[in-house]
C-alpha cells in the first residue's frame, strides 16, 4: 500500500519536492492573476472595508473568469455551481451533488483539451521558428558575428538572418560579396532594420 501511494505521488508530482511544487504553483498563480489584475483595479470603487473589498474583488474576479469562457461553457459552469449549491440549503436533493461535480469535471476536461491543443500548436510554431532562423553564424573574415534569440514565452515575433549577396550588377563581377544582416519585429520604434556590411 505504501509503495503504491509512493508510486502514485511520484507520477503526479514528477518527483518534484513539495516546496518546489508550492513555489511553482505560487509563480503560476501570480502570472494568472496578472491577467485579471488591471481589470480588477480599474473596476474597484473606493471606500470599501477589508471584508467588502474582498467580496468585491471576488465578484469581479469570478465574472472576469466566467466571461473568458465560451457562452456554452459559461452556462455549463453556472448550472453546475447552481446544482452544487442546492444541497447546501436543503437535504432533499443530495443526489444533485454528483451532477454538479460531473458538470465541473466536464468543463475542466474541455479546458484541458484546449490547453493541450494550444500547447501543441505553440510547440510546432516554435520548431518552425527555430528552423527558419540560422543555427550558426557565418564565418566572415575580420568579423566576429554572434546572435541569440530568447522567447519570453513559447514563441516570439523576432526574426533574424544573415545572407550573402552577390555584387551589384553595375559593379565588376570580381567585387566582394556583401553581407546582409536582417533583424525584424524588434521592440517598438524599430520595426525593421537592415544593414549592409562589406566583407574584407
Amino acid at each position: 500500500m505504501v509503495n503504491s501511494l509512493r508510486t502514485f505521488w511520484q507520477r503526479i508530482s514528477d518527483g518534484i519536492e513539495v516546496q518546489q511544487l508550492w513555489m511553482t504553483f505560487h509563480r503560476e498563480a501570480r502570472a494568472s492573476y496578472a491577467i485579471y489584475d488591471k481589470e480588477i483595479d480599474s473596476r474597484l470603487p473606493e471606500g470599501h472595508s477589508r471584508w467588502g473589498r474582498f467580496l468585491e474583488v471576488s465578484r469581479i474576479l469570478f465574472w472576469a473568469m466566467v466571461l473568458k469562457l465560451s457562452p456554452a461553457r459559461r452556462v455549463l459552469l453556472l448550472l453546475s455551481l447552481l446544482v452544487l449549491a442546492v444541497p447546501l440549503f436543503t437535504f432533499r436533493y443530495q443526489g444533485l451533488t454528483f451532477w454538479g461535480g460531473a458538470g465541473l469535471l466536464i468543463l475542466l476536461a474541455l479546458e484541458l483539451a484546449d490547453r493541450v491543443m494550444m500547447k501543441r500548436d505553440l510547440e510546432i510554431a516554435r520548431e518552425i521558428q527555430n528552423w527558419l532562423m540560422p543555427a550558426t553564424p557565418p564565418a566572415v573574415p575580420s568579423a566576429d558575428i554572434a546572435f541569440e534569440s530568447r522567447a519570453a514565452n513559447t514563441v516570439a515575433g523576432d526574426y533574424y538572418d544573415v545572407i550573402f549577396r552577390a555584387p551589384d550588377s553595375g559593379r565588376a563581377s570580381t567585387g566582394p560579396e556583401r553581407l546582409l544582416l536582417i533583424v525584424a519585429d524588434v521592440p517598438p520604434g524599430l520595426q525593421a532594420f537592415k544593414r549592409t556590411v562589406r566583407t574584407a
